[in-house]
């Protein structure tokens, strides 16, 4: 009978962090232990063996080979390799071609696969391989390839030791002079920062509800189709605004500048102290923070959304004919959305000691927000 070691089995050689690591896949198979002879991680060895088998693991094919983490190990492959450095010793360990010993990235790249055949130098031809004597082997004459591959090797010289293993190196740069896998810089390199946005918590926070964030999110980045971005697209469409036809209608203006919207906000956030800005970009300042209690910032934000959403439904809505309601009728579905929501939010938090003592959401919003 046949026993297969398990995974993160404390008995076996085989573990989920020798299967996956970076750092150790990358000693063992290009270090010291890993060449020439059977020795440290035992799957790295059973590897080197059985997939590999003496072929050069950058370029060759391991789609029908290997476990799935193999093959998926082997599709990383490409973003792996522009971070794995070499530092010749002797030489006996390194690829000529494929290692990234000279800090231009692999040879084959640079002077392309024809390479080989061109200089003379074999495909898997180790870096002490390449030259005789403490001198390059490279042909004489004006081949295109020759000399560029000459202009490479300017700052670089044949190997003068035959003892001591070449050592292979993670780095996220040339100047990083630590040499060892990091995680956390590997992702921070290969998915940037995004630049700062402001405005983030006062839409995206996680008692929102999605449609109405939604909405929010296009009105902050000013991407709703209001009737002067129409006209600015040249759209023949008339500019006074649909829901108080004094005034052309814009972000700006919807949000609250119009009589109609103004009336709305008036009833839900007149009575706070001080009393918060009606103008758009001085109510989103507002908003982030708008009072010490948690919970009454949530019942803002909410009630911020709602504003935002049913004013662009009620607008949208008289513009195709089919809605023309009230500043009441719209304020008691507010009410009613926002009612629902928070009482969801009430027994989310029923069950939480740490908040059990703290004032609810819908007592608070009887308190500070409904509108009789």
């Amino acid at each position: 009978m046949i026993h297969r070691p398990k995974f993160n089995d404390p008995k076996s050689k085989i573990t989920i962090h020798t299967t996956l690591g970076w750092d150790t896949t990358i000693e063992e198979w290009f270090g010291p232990k890993g060449k020439g002879r059977v020795a440290g991680s035992l799957w790295v060895s059973w590897t080197k063996n059985f997939l590999i088998r003496g072929r050069c693991f950058w370029d060759a094919d391991f789609r029908a080979s290997g476990s799935w983490i193999w093959r998926r190990l082997a599709k990383l492959r490409s973003l792996a390799r522009p971070f794995v450095f070499c530092t010749v010793v002797s030489g006996r360990n390194s690829l000529f071609w494929h290692d990234n010993w000279t800090g231009l990235g692999p040879l084959i790249d640079i002077i392309g696969d024809t390479g080989p055949r061109t200089t003379g130098i074999g495909l898997l031809s180790s870096f002490s391989e390449a030259a005789i004597d403490g001198v390059w082997s490279i042909p004489r004459g004006g081949n295109q390839r020759v000399e560029l591959l000459r202009s490479c090797l300017q700052s670089h010289s044949p190997p003068t030791s035959d003892f001591g293993d070449d050592l292979f190196s993670w780095k996220i740069s040339l100047d990083d002079s630590q040499g060892t896998f990091s995680s956390r810089k590997t992702w921070r390199h290969l998915q940037p920062l995004e630049p700062y946005v402001p405005w983030h918590s006062q839409v995206w926070f996680k008692e929102n509800i999605p449609k109405l964030t939604f909405v929010t999110w296009l009105t902050v980045k000013d991407r709703l189709t209001t009737r002067d971005r129409l006209r600015r697209w040249n759209l023949p469409v008339p500019a006074s605004c649909l829901l108080c036809p004094t005034r052309d209608e814009s972000r700006d203006h919807l949000f609250f500048q119009c009589t109609f919207s103004n009336t709305l906000w008036s009833d839900f956030f007149a009575h706070l102290v001080p009393l918060p800005p009606s103008n758009f970009s001085g109510f989103m300042n507002w908003i982030k923070n708008p009072t010490t209690n948690r919970r009454l910032n949530v019942i803002c934000k909410l009630v911020f959304h709602a504003l935002i959403y049913n004013l662009w439904k009620e607008r949208n809505g008289r513009l195709h004919g089919s809605s023309n309601r009230s500043e009441n009728q719209i304020q008691r579905e507010i009410q009613l959305q926002l009612r629902r929501r928070l009482a969801v939010l009430d027994k989310a938090k029923s069950n939480n000691s740490t908040t059990r003592l703290q004032e609810s959401y819908l007592s608070l919003w009887f308190g500070n927000f409904q509108v009789h």
